[in-house]
C-alpha cells in the first residue's frame, strides 16, 4: 500500500462505513496498533473541533456524524420532493450492462440497435 497519513486514512473509513468502527476494526483495516489508533483519533477529534462534522463515541466505536445545530438542513434534505428517475434510455442500457458486463459501449449500442 502507498504511504498514507493514519489520521486520512481513519478518517476516510469513517466517512464511508455504513456503521460505526470499533478501534480493532480500525487496528486491522490500517495495520495499525490500537494505541496508535487512539491517538490519531484523538487529535482528528481535535481537529474536528472548527468543522461542522464530528467524529462521535457510539457503541464502542467511533463515526462521523452532523453537529445538532444542522439537523434542520438534514431535515430538509431528506423530506425535499427531488426526485432523481432515469429515462427508458438510460434503464434499457443498465440492463444490458448488467446482463452482459463486461461489455463495450459498440457492443451495447450494437443491442440496442442505436448509434
Amino acid at each position: 500500500m502507498a504511504d498514507y497519513s493514519l489520521k486520512g486514512a481513519i478518517e476516510t473509513l469513517l466517512f464511508v462505513a455504513k456503521e460505526h468502527l470499533s478501534i480493532k476494526e480500525l487496528s486491522k483495516l490500517t495495520d495499525n496498533s490500537e494505541k496508535d489508533i487512539i491517538e490519531a483519533i484523538s487529535q482528528l477529534k481535535e481537529e474536528y473541533q472548527i468543522r461542522y462534522l464530528q467524529i462521535i463515541d457510539i457503541a464502542n466505536g467511533y463515526q462521523i456524524a452532523t453537529r445538532e445545530e444542522y439537523a434542520g438542513f438534514i431535515e430538509r434534505l431528506v423530506n425535499s420532493p427531488i426526485e432523481i428517475t432515469l429515462t427508458p434510455a438510460s434503464m434499457e442500457t443498465l440492463a444490458i450492462v448488467a446482463y452482459r458486463q463486461p461489455i463495450s459501449r459498440v457492443e451495447v449500442e450494437n443491442i440496442r440497435g442505436v448509434n
